[in-house]
């Protein structure tokens, strides 16, 4: 009998200890900003479409879609947006002068995480320096903060 009893304050505590993980895991604050979905629609390549944000996190996109890789030079929101939908983070940079520094932090993070849904690309009209998309998500940085772009990848990746 003590053994039972034993065993169900155990087996309470577990349960107990895993809904609070899971409680905490869903209500934990999540980085970026939401941004309000605008669809996922195809459109046809050259399609001119207004987004909400700068970068777009979602809305009316091309058939095709941007693979994992960094990228040297812009491409059109219409095959970017459409990564994001399958689970990709883009990782958009404006940089006007003395980049080095900056992109080999870049290429350096795309390794350290190659094997995950990412693109790295610049982008002329960014408004800041760096900004992390997801599906209907934004994180905009002045500038590189690796650890802040590691949560974001984390929780919002595939």
């Amino acid at each position: 009998m003590i053994l039972m009893k034993k065993w169900l304050v155990m087996g309470g505590l577990l349960l107990g200890l895993g809904g609070y993980w899971s409680w905490r895991g869903v209500t934990a604050p999540r980085p970026g900003e939401a941004v309000a979905n605008q669809g996922r629609e195809h459109v046809p390549v050259g399609t001119s479409v207004e987004y909400n944000s700068n970068p777009p996190t979602s809305g009316p996109h091309y058939a095709q879609w941007t693979k994992r890789g960094v990228y040297e030079e812009p491409i059109e929101d219409g095959y970017l947006i459409h990564s994001l939908e399958h689970g990709y983070v883009i990782v958009s940079y404006k940089c006007e002068s003395n980049c080095e520094g900056l992109k080999t932090s870049l290429k350096n993070f795309y390794q350290k995480n190659k094997n995950k849904r990412l693109v790295v690309v610049p982008r002329l009209s960014l408004e800041t320096q760096i900004a992390l998309t997801a599906w209907k998500r934004i994180l905009k940085l002045p500038e590189w903060n690796e650890s802040q772009a590691e949560g974001f990848v984390r929780t919002f990746e595939n």
